[in-house]
């Protein structure tokens, strides 16, 4: 009897090696995450395998598949890529993907935490969507781009919005407004400025931009006091394409691009490149410019990650056309440039690298990390005439005929190389109330500044141009950690909470290089601890009209050269920078090496913003308007002077207000057409201010 049940159990086992279990059938629904609705004609795709399908129109689809575990991904024009782990057993299996979009809907710019949400965040912003570059972008700089933007006024040196162009918004120079590029900061952090000459041909690879206004959230730039620009770079999942793109325009202008996408590779890997060349004559005389430019992305979506890295950058030579022309060069040719040395040219480099990893931890908790690094390097030539010799690392000397040389006609080149790196690190708890997010922003900055004589036309009988006549090199180190909270109360009250602690450390040292020496060497170092708290409120009071508030606080360091600015810079001979108390610093022979500067006489600037405004939206019609209350203490501002090189000396105004209305107009006809308008009226004015008035 044993034997008996051995030997059916032997061929129970052979049948079983011989016939395959039988398939299973997976059923699954694709929709949206944000709305629910169905996602037809969604790609189904089985990892590491040859086998797909497709929604249906219900978002409904069916695959079999053989016992076991597989990775299952979907993906749709316009969402995230989506994968899960199912096992799939003899049984019918069932899974459900809810696709984040890209593009939220009625929010027409890309889904990010750091972006505001209509009806949701409590700030003033508009968005500029892709549909709005595709019709408005040719060339120009992205300044030129946002004209129609309420609050926000752009202009360029050359005058066709190419070269160095610049952004005001709410009136402030782009100095106070932070930037960000896939949420890294763009703002020079020696000089706040904002250089997008060194980035030509960027708007071809921008997805959208938010203008958020006012001083805003942590999530937007710690940094903004008139608000913050939040530029976002095209998104990957998108199909195969290659795109040759030429133009020409006035004043010589001519564009040329080429585009090319890999789209999906195995469901998992995206790649696209962009290489562009553009030139101009420009409008004012002598202010043309020769840039090229690239952009290179890829990605990665893995089954909780998503890997990008984007490297991009380029070469500008732009000639100068930063100086102002009197009235009456005007009057006879209204393209005049007063600056005629023919190679008057800014020439500059500066590549990004960014890292950025996503990475979903749970169906609440998402971390984010971004590593970048950001690499500048070039200089820009002038002539000067009748400079003392002095100033530029020679001395003196006598002619044959006993006549004293102290001055000379020469060429220079100023130059500057610097290196920013940098982590931000973000995590955000998805709650049953909102979403609250933790993070920090930190980098290390350093930067060397040194000048040389390419030409003189009277030099000393053994001396030659080309060697350093001043260099100083400045350290910075930032850290920013922050909390940001928003609550959905209610379904028609959300509150938004943000606090931020920020630290830094700027120090500065001239090299003993010309006639750089001794007391005329200089070095200082500055430290910073700024408290930013923020809270704000949107009430939805119907299905089409809401209101918001915010109150937030905002400090800003000066700049390097808001503490060195008394008629000349720290690459002048003999200037002092801007502190109240000064030591020596000696070397091994006792003599004076460098002055040691400390308490800086240009304090940083402190805000207090108030904003209030109203938002109706129907299905065609779009009405936002604001109010805003900008209350400044120390405020650094312009005296009534102006230095060697032509920049205003600035100091501290003890109390200074700045308040205004905004509002925009959007209406979809039904041909097709929209009508846009924005209006802005602001009232800009000293509290408390007095201005001593000294010689130098």
């Amino acid at each position: 009897m044993y034997n008996r049940y051995k030997l059916v159990a032997f061929f129970l086992v052979l049948l079983l090696g011989v016939i395959p279990l039988a398939a299973a059938t997976v059923s699954g629904f694709v929709g949206d995450g944000s709305t629910g609705a169905a996602l037809p004609g969604a790609n189904i795709v089985i990892e590491n395998s040859q086998r797909g399908t497709i929604s249906n129109t219900e978002g409904h689809f069916n695959i079999t598949l053989d016992p076991g575990t597989f990775t299952i991904s979907a993906s749709y024009i316009g969402y995230h890529i989506t994968k899960k782990n199912v096992t799939v057993t003899n049984r019918t299996n069932t899974v459900t993907f809810e696709l984040t979009p890209l593009i939220l809907a009625g929010q027409t710019v890309s889904v990010t935490v750091n972006r505001a949400r209509e009806r949701e965040t409590p700030v003033s912003f508009s968005n500029i969507t892709q549909k709005d570059i595709a019709q408005r972008y040719y060339a120009q700089d992205v300044p030129m781009v946002l004209t129609e933007v309420p609050g926000v006024y752009a202009y360029s040196d050359a005058g066709n919005g190419l070269g160095y162009t610049y952004l005001k918004v709410r009136g402030f120079d782009q100095k106070r407004v932070q930037v960000m590029l896939n949420g890294i900061p763009l703002n020079d952090p020696e000089d706040h400025q904002v250089y997008w000459v060194d980035m030509p041909d960027f708007m071809a690879s921008v997805q959208d931009i938010q203008i958020q206004r006012g001083v805003g959230s942590s999530l937007s730039g710690s940094s903004a006091f008139g608000g913050s620009v939040n530029v976002q770079t095209h998104e990957l999942n998108t199909p195969q394409k290659i795109l040759v793109t030429t133009g020409t325009g006035s004043y010589n202008t001519r564009k040329f691009s080429l585009n090319l996408h890999s789209g999906l590779i195995n469901n998992t890997y995206s790649m696209a490149a962009r290489f562009s060349k553009v030139v101009s004559a420009g409008y004012r005389d002598n202010s043309a410019i020769d840039m090229w430019a690239y952009f290179l992305s890829a990605a990665r979506y893995g089954l909780n990650t998503t890997t990008k890295i984007n490297v991009y950058g380029g070469t500008e030579k732009t000639h100068a056309a930063w100086n102002a022309s009197s009235a009456t060069a005007l009057a006879e040719n209204h393209r005049d440039n007063p600056i005629t040395y023919p190679n008057t040219i800014d020439n500059f480099t500066q590549p990004h690298y960014e890292l950025l990893h996503e990475w979903r931890l749970s169906d609440r908790l998402t971390l984010f990390n971004t590593l970048y690094f950001i690499q500048g390097s070039g200089y820009y030539e002038v002539f000067k005439s009748g400079r003392k010799l002095v100033d530029y690392g020679y001395q003196p000397y006598y002619l044959s005929d006993s006549t004293q040389v102290t001055r000379t006609d020469l060429v220079r080149q100023k130059w500057v190389e610097k290196d920013q790196t940098g982590w931000i690190g973000r995590i955000d708890w998805r709650h049953p109330k909102g979403t609250l997010s933790f993070g920090g922003d930190f980098y290390y900055f350093e930067s060397d500044h040194f000048g040389k004589v390419l030409w003189a036309n009277q030099l000393p009988a053994d001396s030659s141009p080309e060697g350093y006549y001043h260099q100083y090199q400045g350290e910075k180190l930032l850290g920013t950690v922050f909390l940001h909270e928003l609550w959905q109360a209610s379904s028609w009250l959300s509150i938004m909470a943000d606090l931020n602690l920020q630290m830094q450390t700027y120090n500065f040292k001239q090299q003993a290089v010309g006639n750089f020496a001794g007391a005329d060497r200089h070095a200082y170092s500055t430290d910073y601890t700024f408290f930013n708290p923020k809270i704000g409120a949107n009430v939805n009071l119907s299905d089409k009209w809401n209101g918001f508030g915010n109150i937030s606080m905002a400090h800003r360091e000066p700049t390097d050269t808001d503490l060195f600015n008394i008629w000349q810079g720290p690459d002048d001979l003999g200037v002092a920078p801007l502190f109240n108390n000064q030591s020596p610093v000696y070397n091994s022979a006792g003599e004076v090496d460098y002055i040691k500067w400390s308490d800086p006489q240009v304090k940083a600037e402190e805000l207090v913003d108030f904003e209030f405004g109203m938002g109706y939206q129907a299905q065609r019609l779009h009405v936002k308007a604001n109010v805003y209350w900008m209350d400044f203490h120390n405020e650094i501002v312009p005296y009534s002077q102006v230095n060697d090189d032509g920049y205003v000396i600035k100091g501290n105004a003890d109390r200074t207000v700045h308040r205004g209305i905004e509002g925009t107009l959007t209406y979809s006809m039904p041909v097709g057409f929209r009508f846009d308008a924005a209006v802005s009226l602001s009232q800009n004015y000293f509290a408390e201010f007095a201005q001593i008035n000294e010689e130098y």
